[in-house]
């Protein structure tokens, strides 16, 4: 299972006011995640705001970089979206993703519909 990357740390100010970010993690952790405040090699995916669209999934890679400005895209502070463009551009063959918390919300409604 993936460790995500859950910027709490970073979105405390806007969890207060909403609790979007942290009422995620328990279902994440529930669906098997490890989860951290601190980005590290391991990470695979990370939980995050995004601006326009309310349950959505990203795949960041080199190419996806160079392609768009991920401040246009994710709400997060500006250190990790440094830390996220430094990270591919020097493992160019790895590959993030970005999850919304509703995606995850769903992805949980889902698998809890799905049969046993």
């Amino acid at each position: 299972y993936p460790d995500i990357l859950s910027n709490c740390r970073e979105a405390n100010i806007a969890a207060k006011q909403h609790g979007v970010i942290p009422s995620v993690v328990p279902i994440a952790k529930a669906m098997g995640a490890k989860i951290t405040t601190h980005f590290h090699s391991r990470v695979t995916h990370i939980l995050c705001e995004f601006r326009k669209a309310e349950s959505a999934r990203l795949l960041i890679s080199a190419d996806t970089i160079e392609e768009s400005n991920l401040d246009d895209v994710l709400i997060s502070s500006s250190n990790l979206l440094k830390e996220l463009e430094k990270f591919i551009r020097d493992n160019p063959s790895a590959k993030l993703v970005v999850l919304s918390p509703q995606w995850i919300r769903d992805s949980w409604e889902s698998h809890e519909q799905s049969p046993v």
